[in-house]
């Protein structure tokens, strides 16, 4: 059984930060896309440590970023720099960012909230 089966439905998953603009989410597959599309979530952030998922993302034409973050480390303010203006601009062309990791908990908390104290300060 492959470790993308014991994972709960990417709706279980997702949590909005700020609604209909920016969301945590697991690491989708190919099956979620369409999911996440019918959410309005339209582009992509991973701070995967790997570059996993990025040619699917490519392969749907779904802009994407990819931050490397290593598990159990906080971003950097260059990575959150990178994260804000990604996120504003998709936002701006009227598309909503999901942030991922492997399983959308620990690592994407963290993420999140640094972006949203950077945003405010």
């Amino acid at each position: 059984m492959s470790e993308q089966l014991l994972l709960p439905p990417i709706l279980e998953s997702l949590w909005w930060v700020i609604p209909n603009l920016l969301a945590g989410v697991r690491k989708p597959a190919e099956e979620d896309l369409l999911v996440l599309q019918a959410l309005q979530v339209r582009a992509v952030v991973s701070v995967l440590s790997d570059d996993a998922n990025l040619e699917l993302y490519r392969r749907h034409n779904i802009p994407y970023l990819w931050i490397p973050i290593a598990g159990g480390t906080a971003p950097s303010l260059s990575q959150l720099q990178q994260l804000k203006a990604f996120v504003d601009s998709q936002n701006d062309s009227g598309k909503a960012v999901a942030v991922h990791c492997s399983n959308g908990l620990r690592r994407i908390g963290t993420v999140l909230a640094a972006l949203l104290i950077r945003a405010r300060g």
